[in-house]
């Protein structure tokens, strides 16, 4: 059970990626890489709030939940042949303040907060290409 946890955010997105009709987002392998990553300190993120139950765990977990669908839309949104620039600012900023709350109700785990900030990297960097 543990490993699924971890697991999932990485599945969840591979698999989004590979149902992707839009054949035209072409991502390097590089990217993938990292992305991979990312989603793996977010599973990693997810295992740690199911251990430790936070105060607010429900929240959380939920908020957690709904970052991963939003994120795995993303990329057929914002990115696609048919892509909506400013559709894909919008979720990148709903994204960054998912996390900016989540962040805040995890007051006390630091090791918790710290498994965001890559994600948290990548979605700075991310709308900064959107908006540029």
């Amino acid at each position: 059970m543990d490993q699924a946890v971890i697991l999932a955010p990485i599945f969840i997105t591979n698999v989004v990626y590979a149902l992707d009709n839009d054949r035209r987002v072409k991502t390097k392998r590089s990217v993938l890489w990292i992305w991979n990553l990312i989603h793996l300190a977010m599973g990693f993120f997810l295992h740690r709030m199911i251990h430790t139950k936070p105060k607010h765990y429900h929240l959380v977990l939920a908020m957690s939940l709904i970052n991963l669908f939003v994120n795995s839309i993303w990329t057929t949104v914002a990115m696609g042949e048919k892509a909506n620039r400013r559709m894909g600012i919008y979720l990148t900023i709903l994204l960054l303040a998912n996390v900016f709350i989540m962040n805040a109700l995890i007051v006390n785990d630091t090791i918790g907060r710290l498994l965001m900030v890559p994600y948290f990297t990548w979605l700075v960097y991310a709308l900064h290409q959107q908006m540029g």
